[in-house]
């Protein structure tokens, strides 16, 4: 028999799945339970002795639970370690959240501004393409940094080229600026225009970056004794 049916999530609670919840991961016909341990985005992380068993890509079937009842959602894995099972966070739980909606990841990556203006369709400001250090990135925006600010300033307009999967063009309109301690120009901007299958690479890179960070982050965590 399969769960998997993308319309099954029974709400028998309100409230969005936590770090602490108690979970089953059900694949065909085998559950194990174990513990949320954290929570960011598209990323669910749970602390699951037989993590060994799933592999990632497995479609598989949460049920949640808590002191108000149980919340079952459709899921699938992404990545596993030892003792550990990552999936990915389930939308309809993201929308019961009340975390950040587009949480930031920090990079170290490369792109390129190609056009500043005042309006879409207003004059160009800038003249040659300038290369930008990309600092953070997520589906909502990125944080950049220039060795000057160009003149840019909060509501412009500019057209980038994030040097992510080949290549992810994007429209962004500049938010706010800052100074560095390294002397830097700082501006973080939201994403106005970018193409569906651009933000499915997007979204793939942050997805991987997060495990990635996941990982290390686990590492350097103090082991209980």
């Amino acid at each position: 028999m399969s769960f998997m049916r993308v319309t099954e999530v029974l709400h028998h609670q309100k409230n969005a799945i936590s770090v602490g919840s108690r979970v089953s991961v059900e694949k065909d016909a085998y559950i194990a339970t174990g513990v949320v341990s954290y929570i960011e985005g598209d990323i669910l992380e749970i602390e699951l002795p037989q993590s060994k068993v799933y592999k990632p890509g497995d479609p598989v079937k949460l049920t949640v639970y808590s002191a108000n009842g149980f919340l079952i959602l459709p899921s699938s894995v992404i990545a596993k370690d030892h003792g550990v099972l990552i999936v990915l966070n389930p939308p309809e739980n993201q929308r019961l959240s009340t975390r950040r909606q587009f949480p930031r990841i920090d990079v170290s990556d490369t792109g390129r501004l190609r056009s500043l203006r005042w309006s879409a369709d207003g004059e160009d400001k800038l003249g040659e393409p300038t290369s930008i250090d990309v600092r953070n990135v997520s589906l909502g925006g990125i944080g950049f940094t220039l060795p000057s600010d160009l003149g840019m300033r909060a509501m412009m307009i500019a057209d980038v080229e994030l040097d992510i999967n080949g290549g992810v063009p994007c429209r962004i309109e500049i938010a706010r600026k800052q100074t560095t301690e390294e002397g830097e120009t700082y501006f973080g901007a939201r994403f106005l225009d970018i193409e569906s299958d651009h933000l499915n690479a997007l979204r793939g890179y942050i997805l991987r970056m997060q495990i990635k960070h996941r990982a290390k982050q686990r590492l350097e965590e103090p082991t209980a004794m």
